[in-house]
């Protein structure tokens, strides 16, 4: 019994310290970009106390902080705050606030500084996310789906992935 109980406890402590050391990459890969500012405003505006999501999406369907097309910091987000209130439009309020900040022109889903492409953040219901999203007590869901280019080494690609 007792070898159970630590082969249990070593497994969680295990499972638990990898997923917390992907998680802290991602978020010094985040932090200083639109997807730090983004994250902030979901864990600001979720409702209720607890979200697993918020710890580590082991199903991949709700990542989070991620990268996409496995090169591009990225955030993959829906979260229970209905999409159709003020919230969604503090959301894009908080975008195109970042993107002036940048000096840049939010339009059609894209920052562009100088004409070049800075970030891409969608927003929807939880949908755009997960098709099966869904929130308990009647709440809609809020998504969001960002992709940045500010911290990457290589512009050129970036902004050939871009376009």
């Amino acid at each position: 019994m007792k070898n159970k109980i630590i082969l249990i406890s070593a497994t969680v402590f295990f499972l638990s310290g990898c997923t917390a050391v992907k998680h802290q990459a991602m978020k010094s890969e985040a932090d200083g970009t639109v997807l730090a500012v983004l994250d902030k405003f979901v864990k600001d505006t979720q409702a209720g106390l607890f979200s697993p999501y918020n710890i580590y999406d082991i199903s991949g369907i709700n990542p989070g902080l991620t990268t996409w097309d496995k090169k591009y910091p990225a955030l993959q987000k829906w979260w229970c705050v209905d999409y159709y209130t003020e919230e969604s439009v503090k959301l894009k309020e908080t975008i195109k606030s970042y993107c002036a900040k940048k000096n840049g022109v939010y339009e059609n889903s894209w920052c562009s500084v100088n004409s070049k492409p800075l970030f891409m953040v969608k927003t929807g219901t939880g949908k755009i996310v997960d098709r099966n999203s869904g929130c308990s007590y009647g709440s809609r869901s809020m998504g969001i789906l960002a992709v940045t280019g500010e911290k990457i080494a290589d512009q050129s690609s970036w902004v050939a992935w871009a376009k």
